[in-house]
This record gives structure tokens, C-alpha cells and sequence, in this order.
């Protein structure tokens, strides 16, 4: 007797069996080369749970992460379907995590996901969660090694990286035999000539729409080298800076001149260093238009303080509300989940201490409902 587990519903299965010892073996049963005992397992119509606890982060140029927990089925998960917009994206397996690459710059995204499990049955939508493509500061990716140049080093191997306001070696796990490299946007208001140089100490490369613009590598104590003239128009451009240290002391940094500037030299500003000025709207996932016209965000007072921040909700809806608080880089800073009753009645959002002044977004997700208004906040 033989039991075969772990098999997928509505699938077709063909079978043989022959005796083997340790001399030989038998003919098969069924014995001819054609033959099989053909068996279908029975069709599987039970949904999968939802997935929850979906979480979508800013992660890197035109990238967004998604992560969620996994759905349950009876028969298993085959791969889960990401719904943004009127695009649809899948896993390739049963994972829990994607990265979206490649999104409209300066959009906010709002995703819910649904798990497909063997049978082919779909879930319900997992909770709805937001995120913009908006950049505010650099991603950095950090390695440790020692070469002589950049162009020596495998940038594909990362073994740190994270997100700060400008160029810096803070980061940096060792004093020796390292690099960086930096990626953003250098938002540029004002087309017209500019020109750009790095201080550093060993090599650097400062690349804008990928085009070499400063190039200071090579092992060397502390160098300057201005790179040409560049014709640049307004808005967004990508900046990309690698940098590698040796030994001795480290030391980078990045400037520029042109219209910005007042033509003067000055090391590139945190608030130059945008992919723009204002994300465009959020694109809605719902599946109630109706619904969601219905349901109606107050914030107040607008401006508010960190101390006084209330939210009310006008909706019919009578399941559980997420409200996010998330500044315009899609950095959460507040999140928490109340009872439609408390929604309607108003809530007040308590946010960290140290929260800066500045425009964030509030947002509500409810079943396949999200809407979002923006705060000032003023401390």
C-alpha cells in the first residue's frame, strides 16, 4: 500500500509499480510502456483566508516593497496577486514579499494583495496600504573590501544600505577598505550651466542621468576635481556617487554652482536632493467607487501640532479602520487601528516626540476603502 500526500486539486496523476530486491526487479503494472493507473484528485472550492498586515515601504528609485502575512487554504498558497491602480502584479511563489520596480516617479500607490491557492480560488483583498515613489535624501548601499579604484569594485555585492539626508561616511562599519554609494535625485529649479566637483579622500565619481560628470578616482589623500560644464534643464535628475577608501584618513564631499547657487559653490543642500516638490495624488485600489466617495477624512486643526492632531471619519463602513500618518518620502511616523464607532465619533493621533515640522499625509484604509488628506504640522 502506498498513500500520496501533498497533491494539487483538479490535477491529473498517472501511476505504475514494480517489485524490486536485491537481485531484480519486476515488470511494471500496468506493463505496457503506454499504460498508467490514471487517478484526478477532487476539485478544491475552498477560498484562501486574506493576507494581512500588508505593509508597503519606499524602498529605492521608482521602488516599492511590499511585505504582508501569509494567507491559510486547506490545499495550500500557489502565489499571491498585488492589485495597484489597474495594474496587477504576482509572486512567483508562495512568498510574502515583492519588490515593485520601475513605478511613475512622485506618485503615491495604494496596494492590497490576494492569495490564489492551489486550486485556483482567490481570497478576499488584504488590508490597503500606500506608499510614494517621492525621494527625499540618497539610498546608500555600503561594502567592505580593499581596491585601488571603482571600477575595480563589484558594486553588485551590498552588505549594508539605508537611506540618509545627504553624502556622508557616517555609516560606515570600519575605518579602512570600504565603499559607498549614493542614489537620488538632485532637483535642479533653475535649467541653465552648472558644474560639479568632489573633495575625497581615496576615489569618487559623481554620475547625473547616468553621464560622468566629476571624476576624482584613483588612490589619493584629499583631492579636488571640478568636472566640466553641464547644460541642465529643470526638474529631477539622477545622481549617483560612488566613493571607495583605502587607508588613512576618509573623506568626501559634493558640490555644485549654476542658477541654484547664484553661480557660487556650495556643497549640494538636503532640500536640493528631491526627485520634486509635490508627490502627484494617490492611485486608489477600491472596489466600491460608491463607498469610497462616501467616506470623508477631517483633520483638525490643519495646521496642527504634534500634541493635537484629530482625525473623524464619515463613513457607512462598519469594519475597522487603519489610519496611517506618513511624512512625503511614505516614512510612517504614526499607525493605528480603530473601531468604525470611534471613526465617526474622532480620534487623536499620538505621534513621536521628535516628529519635525513639515506636510504629511494621513490616510484611512477601510475593507477596500483608501483615502488620504494632508497636514501641516507645526511645533
Amino acid at each position: 500500500t502506498f498513500t500520496d500526500t501533498g497533491l494539487e486539486p483538479s490535477a491529473i496523476y498517472n501511476y505504475k509499480i514494480r517489485g524490486v530486491n536485491n537481485t531484480g526487479r519486476s515488470e511494471y503494472t500496468p506493463l505496457a510502456a503506454n499504460q498508467y493507473l490514471v487517478l484526478t484528485t477532487t476539485t478544491d472550492s475552498v477560498v484562501p483566508t486574506a493576507p494581512t498586515n500588508l505593509v508597503a515601504t519606499n524602498t529605492a528609485i521608482k521602488t516599492i516593497t511590499l511585505t504582508w502575512q501569509p494567507a491559510t487554504d486547506n490545499t495550500g498558497i500557489r502565489r499571491y496577486q498585488i492589485y495597484y491602480g489597474s495594474q496587477v502584479s504576482m509572486t512567483t511563489s508562495n512568498q510574502t514579499t515583492i519588490k515593485l520596480t520601475g513605478l511613475d516617479l512622485n506618485t503615491t500607490y495604494a496596494f492590497t494583495v490576494k492569495a490564489e491557492d492551489l486550486g485556483g480560488n482567490l481570497s478576499s483583498a488584504s488590508n490597503s496600504a500606500s506608499a510614494s515613489t517621492f525621494v527625499n535624501g540618497l539610498y546608500y548601499e555600503h561594502s567592505t573590501g580593499a581596491w585601488s579604484s571603482l571600477d575595480a569594485i563589484d558594486w553588485s555585492i551590498v552588505e549594508y544600505s539605508g537611506r540618509v539626508s545627504n553624502f556622508t561616511l557616517a555609516p560606515r562599519t570600519q575605518e579602512d577598505y570600504f565603499n559607498f554609494k549614493f542614489e537620488g535625485y538632485l532637483n535642479i529649479t533653475t535649467g541653465g550651466s552648472y558644474q560639479f566637483r568632489t573633495a575625497s579622500d581615496d576615489g569618487s565619481r559623481v554620475e547625473l542621468d547616468n553621464v560622468v560628470v566629476v571624476n576624482n578616482d584613483g588612490v589619493h589623500e584629499s583631492k579636488t576635481v571640478t568636472g566640466p560644464a553641464q547644460t541642465l534643464t529643470a526638474g529631477p535628475k539622477v545622481i549617483v556617487v560612488r566613493y571607495f577608501e583605502f587607508t588613512a584618513s576618509q573623506t568626501l564631499s559634493v558640490k555644485y554652482k549654476g542658477p541654484d547657487t547664484g553661480n557660487l559653490w556650495i556643497a549640494i543642500p538636503d532640500s536640493a536632493l528631491q526627485s520634486g516638490r509635490t508627490p502627484i495624488p494617490t492611485v486608489v485600489t477600491s472596489t466600491n467607487n460608491a463607498m469610497a466617495e462616501a467616506a470623508e477624512i477631517n483633520v483638525y486643526p490643519n495646521p496642527s501640532s504634534r500634541d493635537d492632531i484629530n482625525v473623524k471619519i464619515n463613513t457607512s463602513e462598519e469594519s475597522q479602520g487603519y489610519i496611517t500618518l506618513t511624512d512625503l518620502t511614505g516614512r510612517p511616523v504614526y499607525e493605528g487601528r480603530f473601531e468604525a464607532a470611534q471613526l465617526r465619533e474622532g480620534v487623536k493621533i499620538a505621534v513621536e516626540r521628535n516628529l519635525k515640522e513639515g506636510i504629511y499625509i494621513i490616510r484611512l484604509h477601510q475593507n477596500n476603502i483608501s483615502q488620504q488628506r494632508r497636514i501641516a504640522i507645526q511645533n
